[in-house]
């Protein structure tokens, strides 16, 4: 009898478990999902679209005085991705804190930042089928 009510609790009720598939019927709660990405790497990795998209901003000014700052486009492989920590180890070591900002209902941003200083890195999300996966990391710390 035990046996059947924990399968009739995980049927009956999907969005319970991480395990579970996301469908645009049950989409993931960001909040939900981001916790559980920054804290656990095995989960990021399999919510990561690899090779991962990296922007590095390189600031400046061109001869003429205007201000020529773009980012610079480069790709983060899976055997360099799966060495980093998650990410709310790598917030602690470093002091950093979180800024939420959503985009609209089907991106998100993250911006990550160590206050009075140059540190700002911005997770970009984005859901696919109910399911919250990472897509683009952006550097813009000077």
């Amino acid at each position: 009898m035990k046996k059947f009510l924990v399968a009739l609790i995980f049927t009956a009720f999907p969005m319970l478990t991480f395990g579970q598939e996301c469908s645009n019927e049950y989409p993931e709660v960001f909040e939900r999902f981001f916790e559980h990405f920054s804290t656990n790497t095995a989960f990021a990795l399999s919510r990561t679209r690899l090779p991962l998209q990296k922007l590095k901003w390189e600031y400046g000014i061109d001869e003429k005085g205007n201000d020529s700052s773009a980012p610079e486009k480069s790709t983060i492989f899976r055997d360099d991705y799966i060495s980093w920590p998650s990410l709310a180890a790598y917030m602690e070591k470093n002091g950093l804190a979180i800024i939420r900002r959503r985009k609209n209902g089907r991106d998100m941003v993250v911006d990550i930042n160590k206050e009075s200083t140059d540190w700002l890195f911005s997770y970009h999300f984005k859901m696919e089928s109910g399911c919250w996966y990472f897509w683009q990391y952006e550097d813009q710390s000077l």
